[in-house]
């Protein structure tokens, strides 16, 4: 357990759990499963199923996938549905038939794994469920936040009066929240969480893993960003960025290499194109 966690998140989460084992969730968002869109349990991995406690067993719970695969590097994945109300009249119905299904699908997941504890990573329709299922069972609720009341390409919490609810009684209840920076912490103020009872950790490395090397395909020396290709990552702020610094002679023998998918991809390429550096700019999917 990190020296400097804060003693105010003890207690709701057990004493006796401090640096030992548990059997905990860990509760990702729709892309967590989906083998298109990449696997993200190395959040749950690296980050651990919480600050508090090292996982014993560790669940990766998320949301539809195309093929969802039983396992990631021997962790076991659960796909749970969460299917959220609207006001449309045939997704309504739909919902008041799909809900039920999906609550009875979390609790019988609660009976077969018996986690010890939830841990949200990227709020949305996942917390909501993983929330209420902590709250009926009496389970320490920890939620990480990984930027996504801003950063959400559809804007989703400035449109979602329920999830935006949803999140400050969340925060209000979690024994504990992680942030993956002071910025992303700051933002959740506006949802009621208190001046500094965030702690911030950052998004891991691992340091001891071995390089390979230089990477078949790709340039002997480049700048590197990673993420998905929407508007809110900004890749189009860095390549510009990086035409400048071309221009000024200021990125001699360096490429750039954007990994990841996403629909602003052509759009990307265009750009570097209309920058005159798309011989040097690499997107590498």
């Amino acid at each position: 357990m990190p020296r400097s966690w804060p003693d105010r998140h003890h207690k709701r989460i057990p004493s006796a759990w401090i640096g030992v084992s548990v059997n905990a969730y860990c509760v990702g968002d729709q892309f967590l499963c989906s083998p298109r869109r990449g696997c993200r349990g190395a959040r749950g991995e690296r980050g651990g199923a919480a600050q508090a406690a090292r996982p014993r067993r560790c669940h990766l719970v998320g949301g539809p996938g195309d093929d969802v695969p039983s396992e990631f590097r021997g962790i076991p994945l659960r796909y749970l549905p969460c299917p959220l109300p609207t006001r449309a009249p045939g997704p309504a119905l739909r919902f008041a038939a799909a809900a039920p299904r999906a609550w009875a699908a979390w609790r019988s997941a609660l009976r077969r794994d018996q986690p010890e504890l939830l841990h949200v990573h990227c709020f949305g329709p996942n917390g909501l469920y993983a929330a209420r299922l902590a709250r009926t069972a009496g389970l320490p609720l920890v939620l990480s936040h990984h930027g996504e009341t801003f950063g959400d390409a559809n804007g989703v919490f400035d449109q979602s009066a329920l999830l935006r609810s949803g999140l400050r009684r969340s925060l209000g209840q979690a024994a504990a929240v992680t942030s993956c920076s002071r910025f992303a912490a700051d933002d959740l103020l506006r949802f009621g969480l208190a001046p500094g009872a965030a702690e911030v950790v950052f998004n891991g490395v691992d340091l001891n893993e071995a390089a390979d090397g230089k990477v078949p395909g790709l340039p002997g020396r480049y700048v590197l960003g990673v993420g998905r290709l929407v508007g809110t990552k900004g890749f189009d702020r860095l390549i510009r960025a990086f035409a400048r610094a071309c221009a000024e002679d200021a990125a001699d023998g360096t490429d750039l290499v954007i990994g990841g998918e996403g629909p602003e991809r052509s759009a990307l390429e265009g750009l570097a194109s209309e920058c005159g550096i798309a011989h040097r700019v690499h997107l590498v999917g």
